[in-house]
């Protein structure tokens, strides 16, 4: 099925920026007002840069940074009224902590790979994962995350350090990363002293 860019935005009839957060939210906005559904994934493909972004646009020299996510994904949220079920970045370095906070308000969910990785290597087989929501339409924002770091294990070739995290726990990881750092620095203080 092909979906005319004018439906979407009636602006839109060339290429368009993909690295722009108005492309996404338009997009995602299309997609929850003409296909209702109790859950919403999205996959963004491209490039990954950590705490830089992802979705980077030759064409227009420009990407989606993770100040532009979270603006987006809040604005969606907004308009769906809750959080997003879950993003799957099919990128490099996108399964880190500063994605995770700007998005755990408005996101349940992200799956993303650790390390730079050659894409060629892995392709999510977009069958498999369509076939796994018609079969088991009811399946639960935790446990399709799930399915795709399986489906990610069985595609690829080596291995790979893909995760999934609830995004409702960042704000636990943060307090235990802060309370190390202060036990650590307790530590420093005491051995500078000795």
């Amino acid at each position: 099925m092909y979906i005319y860019l004018s439906s979407i935005n009636p602006s839109w009839n060339v290429e368009l920026n993909m690295g722009n957060p108005d492309t996404l939210y338009y997009v995602l906005k299309y997609c929850i007002d003409n296909y209702p559904s109790d859950h919403y994934w999205v996959i963004l493909d491209n490039h990954g840069g950590a705490y830089n972004g992802v979705c980077w646009d030759d064409s227009w020299g420009d990407h989606l940074s993770i100040g532009d996510l979270k603006t987006t994904f809040s604005s969606i949220a907004s308009y769906l009224g809750r959080k997003f079920d879950g993003i799957y970045f099919h990128a490099c370095l996108m399964s880190n902590l500063e994605g995770a906070v700007q998005l755990s308000p408005y996101v349940g969910y992200i799956v993303g790979f650790e390390p730079s990785v050659t894409m060629g290597e892995f392709n999510l087989d977009n069958d498999v994962v369509v076939n796994t929501l018609v079969t088991n339409p009811s399946i639960s924002p935790r446990d399709f995350a799930i399915e795709l770091i399986n489906q990610a294990f069985i595609s690829e070739m080596g291995d790979t350090l893909i995760a999934a995290v609830k995004l409702s726990i960042t704000q636990d990881l943060i307090d235990d990363i802060d309370n190390l750092a202060t036990q650590l620095m307790k530590i420093l203080i005491f051995m500078e002293k000795k």
